[in-house]
């Protein structure tokens, strides 16, 4: 190889290096800049459910103890909330099914229920009905919508996830009435 060809490869691979550099640097300067990571819109599964209490729409009070010692699914559905209004006759469904958790709470969250949840929902839930950021919303971290939860005999949450789909899938469970 002659000399001119050793230094044109040399300048070259130079070039190349500060040309890697400036990439490098740019990326940093990009995620740097980038917000965090948003938290998941609900609590995962291994999650220790924290205390809660709060009314119900029958003037009743609901709390953690109340689930303990038994299996329980709790639902939140937002007012307005086109996905919810898809998984209210689901969930009500399941709850009425053979193979329901002893104790389901459903969540109606964010004013007049112009769906009708609650009416879906009367004697197969216990039903409560909060503003976002509720007892309910924040000690169950739902800020998504809809958010469903499994808790075992615990208060730990077993399952959780948007839909009935994605609480059944994996624990062997199916909506079948009684």
């Amino acid at each position: 190889m002659t000399l001119a060809g050793l230094i044109f490869v040399g300048v070259f691979s130079l070039l190349n290096l500060l040309l890697v550099l400036l990439v490098a640097r740019r990326l940093r300067q990009v995620a740097a800049a980038m917000p965090p990571s948003r938290p998941r819109p609900w609590l995962a599964p291994g999650t220790r459910v924290p205390d809660f209490e709060t009314p119900t729409i029958d003037g009743e009070t609901i709390a953690l103890s109340q689930l303990r010692g038994k299996p329980s699914i709790v639902a939140f559905f937002s007012v307005g909330c086109e996905p919810c209004r898809e998984q209210v006759p689901l969930f009500a469904m399941f709850v009425s099914g053979e193979q329901a958790p002893d104790s389901a709470v459903a969540v109606i969250v964010g004013g007049p229920d112009s769906y009708g949840f609650t009416k879906q929902l009367a004697g197969k839930a216990v039903l409560v009905n909060e503003s976002q950021g509720g007892p309910l919303g924040q000690a169950f971290h739902a800020t998504a919508f809809p958010a469903l939860y499994l808790l075992d005999e615990e208060g730990v949450v077993t399952a959780s996830g948007p839909g009935m789909g994605a609480i059944l899938n994996g624990n062997n469970l199916t909506p079948v009435p009684r």
